[in-house]
């Protein structure tokens, strides 16, 4: 700062003649410290005393912080100013020194005035629905699709701005604070910026840059690159690469965007990073950098995967970044937690750890509608308009007027953890979701994980029949890893230890298997990382046994015999049924035309898989190349928390002309809410046709129906006369849940199942399911179908049943039969029939083949 001082200038008395007594010097009171919010009008109210005199000056200097222009009043012993506008807290330092009548000078007297930023509560709305209860709860907004790269311009020089210039016109009507999210990431990117050459790709950036200052030219905050340790963009090296620095690339991003933005603050960005002492480390070296340039203003810390951190590490690295003196942004704050409770009392330990940092400038909570946001149970306001007990704490904690009695006026509800419960073949234990640990980070798996951390499962119910342990994990070193497995205790003995050897590299998963001694008591499971460093990467571990496998396949013509209805290219391939080659019978699918070694063959799983369950995914495979080479089978499993690419089977020896069979399993997590789920074959270099034939995705029973227990959600059921559908655990024929329906405006089909994709014609299949109302007198419910033929549709009654007692679970049974000369266009199941006034649940609902 500049040092500025005021001092009333007047004439001073003579000094005292000799032989007078020694003039004792005055003493100054600049007041008491303070502690103010940012634009409030400060007064400092000086004073002095005088044993032998009177006090004839008041001398005001700002010692500390940034200049303000202040006002003396009075006789100079008062001076006014507004607290200046800030990010984070700071300091205002001023001395008072006092004079008096005998030319006699004070010491200074020091008063702090302590600046705090009014911070803001945000979120990220995604599309229309966002908005309607955005200014209820938040007063920030960052667009949480709209202003990346890809969703503005996915095709080159073809601006669509609609969706950016909504977000943006709220925010300004609102007069809300609105923060540029992103200029650059590696992910959500044009493809077309691949095609170009360097110096062209540095052209469309400065490019996409300018464009943006020019229709938005006041922005006050842009995140000019998101996630520059993991997701670096393909065209960094456009901007310089890595350079002598290590990130040269960044330093020239940041450049430019001070040039096109040069009144904006400009902000870094990055994900999972104060989990870790070493990460955080990492992401300073970093911020250093653009700092000792002058280019960054703030940094950006997402608060994603913090759902079982520890906020004591938390709040230490937060320390760390606040070192720096730059304000920090809490950027994409979210809790993926489907109990209320549970949710409830993560946020009431997490939050206050940024939201009392002096440094935070605010927390944007990531989306916050149910069905409207990334991870799928993080929502803070529910799709019918309630509000989460997470919401209602923050909204009470976030009150000045609750402060210094928060503690007693904002509850959450209390907790208790259910445990963890299998099924008959097992259970899934998805790393990511541990209720407890330390030392690992957490994101789509557990990474970073180092001889000593562990994470923990709290209650967990083993079961007599549990005879095996399943693993998966990836690792892409070669240094040694286990993990053993103590119950209770982490210092208990280890039940059960697994080597890691290493996978085909970090993002490539692989199972291991081995015994496991059977037990059938409730359990603490602690699972421990040995030696390392690098252990692996934790996707799950499984107790259970093996699950035998039904001879139903989920592709109804995965020999192509017919054609090749439902597959698709992802990379431009031509893929046709052809007769040049054939496994078995006389065709196969020939992908021909193949650009590069991306996804030539895809086939859609979503409507035919459920969470927690494990296929068994096989195919044969030919390609004509000159030599050895790779077919790999692999999946998206897509999840609202998230998207995984696993790979099922690399298989890098395939000889040229020969048939060779892949095989691998394709396991939906238990806690994933299944949005696409795709089968893919990729990895042959280009130049060669490839062929598949015999691909089978079994599977673990022969129930057609992939999701008749409801135990997860009600994923693939639909209604037809409007009513709305759940997953409801008020009642359950069999495990916990069933598919409840509410809200029906009429008898017609209020539960609807497609099956078409997994029936074929002339084939009779036994349908069976229980059905339950809550009507108050015996009332009917029908079980049908719709059978579409490419001749017509016809709708069976499967069993039309007339008698269903009032909140008595009931069986309905019958036959499907598709006729031997259908050609398959659409088969549905539904129910229907019963009076309006009652819910009526179902469970337990399959569809099995002869």
């Amino acid at each position: 700062m500049t040092f500025r001082k005021l001092r009333y200038a007047m004439l001073l008395p003579a000094l005292v003649l000799a032989g007078c007594p020694i003039n004792e010097v005055p003493v100054a009171n600049a007041g008491k410290d303070q502690t103010v919010k940012e634009g409030t009008v400060v007064t400092l109210k000086g004073s002095g005393k005088d044993k032998d005199g009177n006090i004839v000056l008041y001398s005001w200097a700002q010692t500390g912080g940034p200049d303000v222009d202040f006002d003396v009043l009075k006789n100079g012993s008062v001076i006014k100013f507004v607290a200046p506008e800030t990010d984070m807290q700071l300091q205002l330092t001023f001395e008072l020194t006092v004079f008096d009548n005998f030319a006699g000078q004070s010491k200074a007297d020091s008063v702090t005035v302590t600046v705090d930023q009014i911070k803001f509560f945000g979120t990220a709305p995604g599309g229309p629905e966002d908005y309607e209860h955005l200014l209820t709860y938040f007063d920030q907004l960052t667009p949480e699709n709209a202003g990346k790269w890809a969703s503005v311009e996915g095709t080159r020089d073809v601006m669509n701005w609609t969706d950016l210039d909504t977000a943006r016109s709220f925010a300004l009507d609102n007069g809300l604070v609105f923060k540029y999210h992103t200029l650059l990431w590696g992910q959500q990117q044009p493809s077309w910026i691949d095609t170009l050459t360097p110096e062209e790709q540095l052209a469309e950036i400065d490019e996409w840059m300018a464009e943006i200052a020019a229709r938005y030219p006041d922005l006050d905050l842009v995140e000019v690159v998101n996630e520059p340790m993991n997701a670096q963009p393909s065209y960094r090296g456009a901007l310089g690469g890595a350079g002598e620095t290590g990130f040269d690339w960044i330093i020239k991003a940041f450049e430019m965007a001070r040039e096109h933005f040069p009144n904006a603050k400009l902000i870094l960005n990055e994900f999972n990073v104060m989990v870790d002492d070493g990460l955080t480390t990492n992401y300073l070296n970093i911020i250093n950098l653009l700092k000792e340039r002058s280019l960054i203003d703030g940094i950006g810390e997402q608060a994603h995967f913090y759902e079982r951190t520890n906020p004591a590490v938390i709040a230490a690295n937060l320390d760390r970044l606040a070192a720096t003196g730059l304000p920090i942004y809490i950027s994409e704050f979210d809790l993926n937690l489907a109990n209320d409770a549970d949710h409830a009392n993560v946020m009431k330990n997490l939050f206050p750890v940024f939201w009392n940092h002096p440094s935070v400038a605010g927390v944007t909570h990531w989306g916050h509608l149910e069905g409207s946001i990334w991870r799928g149970n993080a929502y803070l306001i529910r799709a019918d308009g309630t509000t989460r007990p997470a919401l209602d704490w923050l909204v009470c904690y976030m009150d000045e007027g609750n402060k210094g009695n928060k503690d007693k006026k904002c509850k959450v509800p209390e907790y208790v953890h259910p445990g963890w419960q299998g099924r008959e073949f097992g259970l899934t234990l998805e790393a990511i979701m541990h209720d407890e640990g330390m030392g690992v980070v957490s994101g789509g798996t557990i990474a970073y994980t180092d001889d000593g951390d562990w994470i923990a499962f709290k209650g967990v119910e083993f079961q007599a029949g549990w005879d095996t342990l399943w693993v998966n994990y990836a690792k892409g070193n070669t240094d040694p890893g286990s993990i053993s497995i103590h119950l209770d205790s982490l210092d208990s003995p280890a039940v059960a230890t697994v080597d890691l050897p290493p996978t085909a590299g970090w993002g490539t998963a692989a199972t291991v298997e081995q015994p496991w001694a059977p037990i059938d008591t409730t359990h603490d499971v602690y699972i421990r990382f040995n030696q390392g460093p690098g252990v692996g990467n934790l996707n799950s571990v499984r107790f259970g046994k093996p699950i035998p496998q039904s001879d139903i396949n989920l592709l109804p013509d995965g020999g192509f015999e017919a054609g090749i209805d439902g597959w698709q290219s992802w990379n431009g391939s031509a893929l046709s049924a052809s007769t040049d080659q054939a496994h078995g019978g006389v065709q196969s699918l020939r992908a021909t035309g193949r650009p590069n070694d991306a996804q030539f063959a895809v086939y859609n799983l979503t409507s035919v898989v459920a969470a927690d369950t494990s296929y068994a995914v096989s195919a044969w495979v030919l390609h004509n190349g000159a030599a050895t080479d790779t077919v790999r089978m692999a999946a998206k499993v897509g999840c609202a928390s998230g998207d995984t690419y696993p790979w099922l089977h690399n298989h890098t020896g395939v000889e040229p002309n020969t048939w060779t069979q892949l095989s691998g399993n394709l396991a939906i997590p238990a806690t994933c809410v299944v949005t696409d789920v795709a089968l893919f074959f990729e990895g042959t270099s280009p130049g060669s046709d490839v062929y598949l034939d015999d691909v089978r995705v079994v599977p673990p029973n022969s129930n057609l129906v992939s999701n008749g227990t409801f135990e997860a959600d009600a994923a693939g059921w639909s209604s037809w006369n409007g009513s709305t559908l759940s997953a409801s655990a008020a009642q359950a024929h069999g495990g916990s849940q069933s598919l409840l329906a509410t809200d029906r405006p009429n008898i017609n089909q209020f539960a609807v199942y497609n099956l078409t994709s997994v029936v074929g014609p002339d084939t009779t299949y036994a349908v069976s399911a229980w059905a339950f109302h809550t009507g108050a007198a015996t009332d009917t419910v029908r079980m049908a179908a719709k059978v579409g033929c490419e001749s017509g549709d016809t709708y069976p009654w499967l069993h039309n049943h007339t008698g269903v007692e009032p909140n008595t679970w009931t069986q309905l049974s019958g036959n499907l039969a598709i006729p031997a000369s259908c050609v398959v266009v659409d088969v549905v199941l539904f129910f229907e029939g019963t009076s309006l006034g009652s819910d009526v649940y179902l469970d337990d609902v399959s569809v099995t083949g002869p």
